[in-house]
């Protein structure tokens, strides 16, 4: 299959989402790998990757799909807290409390958030 449409992608993330959210992140992690190279880069799909990651416990392989989000510039506020959360774990603490910094400052500068 090359070049997936939008309705691919969506319905597969939703499937993904759906295995997550009922406790199934193995499976999830297999879906969104799979989607990951079947369209490669796709925003949605590299933080789904990272939440996952974090739910399994692998920081490090958390903190890959981190860096390839801010390679896209997609560093929102949700980007900055989770990336605090995984070098907490990886015992970053000085790195961690920047990154929540970056969270709070990021979170301030979102209309959307104070609604």
């Amino acid at each position: 299959m090359h070049g997936m449409t939008s309705d691919q992608i969506q319905t597969l993330s939703a499937l993904g989402y759906f295995y997550l959210l009922h406790g199934f992140p193995d499976r999830a992690l297999t879906l969104y790998k799979g989607l990951n190279l079947l369209a490669p880069g796709h925003i949605a799909t590299l933080k789904a990757l990272t939440l996952i990651y974090m739910q399994l416990k692998q920081p490090l392989k958390a903190m890959a799909m981190l860096d390839q989000l801010a390679l896209k510039g997609a560093t929102d506020a949700t980007y900055h807290l989770v990336r605090s959360q995984a070098l907490m774990s990886l015992q970053r603490a000085d790195e961690a409390q920047a990154a929540m910094r970056a969270y709070l400052s990021a979170r301030g500068n979102d209309t959307r958030a104070a609604a």
